[in-house]
């Protein structure tokens, strides 16, 4: 589960702020493991009495998934005590600036 929250202010009446539009970006990451029951799945699930080795319970996941607004960003691999971590270069989604956006009183 996800959820963003959008907190309005005194510094929203400021004109400059004012004009700006909201880009609302959500950012979450999923702790998974390898799925024992298929090949190249991933899930949340685990074998019950069982230690971490064998498909037990653990608090840490050997994988990070990253997400931005429910798109996959990047894949975090390998995060076991003593590995390389490996993973993917990010891509987050493109965000495209309006023409009224692309100039600013600001010095930018």
């Amino acid at each position: 589960m996800a959820g963003l929250i959008l907190v309005k202010g005194p510094i929203d009446q400021v004109p400059e702020i004012a004009a700006a539009r909201d880009i609302p970006i959500a950012v979450q990451t999923l702790q998974l493991k390898p799925d024992p029951s298929q090949a190249g799945l991933y899930s949340l699930e685990y074998v019950a009495y069982q230690t971490p080795q064998n498909g037990g319970y653990t608090p840490r996941t050997p994988n990070i998934f990253v997400l931005v607004n429910g798109q996959l960003v990047n894949f975090l691999s390998g995060l076991q005590r003593g590995s390389r971590v490996a993973g993917i270069a990010p891509s987050p989604p493109p965000v495209t600036m309006m023409q009224r956006e692309k100039s600013c009183a600001c010095g930018f």
